[in-house]
């Protein structure tokens, strides 16, 4: 291809590896043009190639008077990204808002520090790709395919990931601020450090992950599964985790404040130190838990389940405690139950021999049995 043919003031100013990476690209365009069995996509033809399509050094150090899009420069030729087959590309650092990239396949490409924000890339194959510090504001994501993929620090608030795929995908330090990633499957993914304020992951599944230091203020999480997941001094508050699984999860430390977590399942779960006040557990299962030092001031866990959980100095003055479910391995040791609403608590003492003490005298004597002080026990007068 003779440099005459190429787009002349474009082609001057670029550096001297751009310029090769460019009549790779000017070469690929008129073979697509001219082949006339070309996929089409509309009046559009498809971008295809096996040979992974190095664009790095185009994109990179451009002089502040060109602006080049890929998209609008395909688009020119009309070959459209939509559908696009580019897998193990490099567009790192690409202008690619508002593009159409819905059912490409960039699997294993590299677009570190690139632009997509508001682009559509609806069941797109990003798997093994590299998004380090991308943008992604807006854009829509959802059904695609990002498993293994890097996303650290990348910016995706706002976007849309409804059944997206991204088990072991890194997304530490990410913004997904209000996104919606309802039914996403993030099993083993790493989230340390991401921000997930407002977030909705209703019915994602979170198996394994790690959100350590991760914000989700209230972000609604209702029915997800977050089993064995690591939350060690995540920001919870005002969360929405009804029915979530949380089984063997890690939340030492972790900010519940006014979150809800009726119908939960918490059993094994460790929640050291952990914040809950004014919390909802009601029907929660809490099971073999340990929450030693937790705080749940007001909180709410009528008809809770607590067999075998340690409370060893935990704090639940004015909480709601009407038909608990403890056992004899329950651990109270030091633990404030100052003007609690307790009615009645059971005792399991086999699966099929249950106690009830339904006395203030009663259940306070079993609350000291289980370790409690007296001093530390009182109950709220009734209205």
């Amino acid at each position: 291809m003779e440099t005459a043919q190429l787009p002349g003031i474009f082609y001057e100013l670029i550096s001297k590896k751009a310029k090769e990476e460019f009549k790779n690209l000017w070469n690929l365009v008129q073979r697509i043009k001219s082949n006339t069995n070309a996929h089409q996509n509309g009046r559009n033809k498809r971008l295809i190639t096996t040979e992974p399509l190095k664009l790095s050094n185009i994109f990179k150090n451009l002089p502040p008077s060109l602006d080049f899009k890929l998209e609008n420069f395909l688009l020119y030729h009309s070959i459209s990204l939509e559908e696009a087959f580019i897998e193990n590309a490099e567009l790192n650092g690409a202008e690619l808002n508002r593009a159409n990239l819905n059912d490409a396949k960039l699997n294993g490409a590299q677009l570190n520090g690139a632009q997509l924000n508001d682009a559509e890339l609806n069941r797109a194959q990003l798997n093994r790709a590299q998004l380090n510090d991308a943008k992604l504001i807006s854009a829509q994501l959802n059904d695609a395919q990002l498993n293994d993929a890097k996303l650290i620090s990348a910016k995706l608030n706002r976007a849309k990931l409804i059944n997206a795929q991204l088990n072991g995908a890194e997304l530490n330090g990410a913004e997904l601020n209000e996104a919606k990633l309802n039914d996403a499957k993030l099993n083993r993914a790493k989230l340390d450090r991401a921000q997930l304020n407002g977030a909705q992951l209703n019915r994602a599944q979170l198996n394994d992950a790690q959100l350590n230091d991760a914000k989700l203020i209230s972000a609604k999480l209702i029915s997800a599964k977050l089993i064995g997941a690591e939350l060690n001094r995540a920001q919870l508050n005002g969360a929405q985790l009804n029915d979530a699984q949380l089984n063997d999860a890690q939340l030492n430390g972790a900010e519940l404040n006014d979150a809800q977590l009726n119908d939960a399942k918490l059993n094994g779960a460790k929640l050291n130190g952990a914040k809950l006040d004014r919390a909802q557990l009601n029907h929660a299962q809490l099971n073999d838990a340990t929450l030693d030092g937790a705080e749940l001031n007001r909180a709410q866990l009528n008809h809770a389940q607590l067999n075998g959980a340690k409370l060893n100095g935990a704090k639940l003055n004015n909480a709601q405690l009407d038909d608990i479910v403890i056992n004899n391995q329950t651990n109270f040791n030091n633990t404030k139950l100052k003007n609690i609403k307790c009615n009645r608590i059971k005792l399991l003492v086999s699966d099929d021999n249950i106690e009830e003490f339904n006395t203030e005298e009663t259940i306070r004597d079993k609350f000291i049995q289980l370790g409690a002080k007296k001093e530390n026990i009182s109950f709220a007068q009734a209205a």
